[in-house]
C-alpha cells in the first residue's frame, strides 16, 4: 500500500495497518539487542532471568520509556521509515516525537483480557484532537514471540525488503 493511500485511510477510519512497513533488515539491529531490554521467553517463564519479576503482577509491567537500554532500538524510535510514515500522515515535514516506549509482555505475567486499545500518556486527559495543526500519530509495532521459536519473531518472505 502506498504511504499516500494509507493517509487516506488512516484519516478515513482513524487507523491503518502497515504490515511490513519497516523491512527486515532495518528491524534485525533492534530485534538483535532486545535482550538488552527484556528477558527471553525462556528467561521469564523459567526464571532464569533476574528482571522476570519487573514483568509480572500488573498488566502495565515492564514499559520502558524512550531512551531504551538498547541503543538500536532506540534509534528505531526515530527511524527515517517511521519519520516518513507521520510526515506523509500528518501531511507536514515539522514532526517531533513525543514519547516513545517499549514494551514487553508475557503470557501468564498479568490479565491482559481486553480488546485491543491504546491509553493515551502523560497529561492528555482527552482524546487528541483532529485539528490540522495540532493532530497527533500513535504508531504501534507488535512483534509476536514464541516461546518454542526462541527470541526471533518472523521475518518478511522478503529479505531485501
Amino acid at each position: 500500500m502506498q504511504l499516500s493511500d494509507a493517509a487516506k485511510t488512516w484519516q478515513t477510519d482513524g487507523f491503518v495497518i502497515l504490515s511490513g512497513h519497516l523491512p527486515p533488515k532495518e528491524l534485525s539491529p533492534a530485534l538483535d539487542e532486545l535482550h538488552l531490554c527484556f528477558p527471553s521467553s525462556h528467561g521469564f517463564h523459567d526464571g532464569s532471568d533476574p528482571r522476570r519479576d519487573r514483568f509480572a503482577g500488573d498488566e502495565f509491567a515492564g514499559i520502558d520509556s524512550f531512551h531504551f537500554a538498547s541503543a538500536q532500538l532506540s534509534l528505531l524510535a526515530v527511524h527515517h521509515w517511521l519519520v516518513q510514515v507521520a510526515e506523509t500522515f500528518l501531511d507536514t515535514e515539522d514532526v517531533r516525537i513525543y514519547s516513545a516506549e517499549a514494551w514487553a509482555k508475557f503470557t501468564g505475567a498479568a490479565d491482559y483480557e481486553q480488546a485491543p486499545h491504546r491509553d493515551y500518556l502523560n497529561h492528555t486527559m482527552l482524546v487528541p484532537t483532529s485539528a490540522p495543526d495540532y493532530q497527533q500519530l500513535e504508531m504501534s509495532s507488535t512483534w509476536s514471540m514464541s516461546r518454542r521459536a526462541g527470541t526471533t519473531p518472523p521475518r518478511a518472505a522478503d529479505p531485501d525488503r
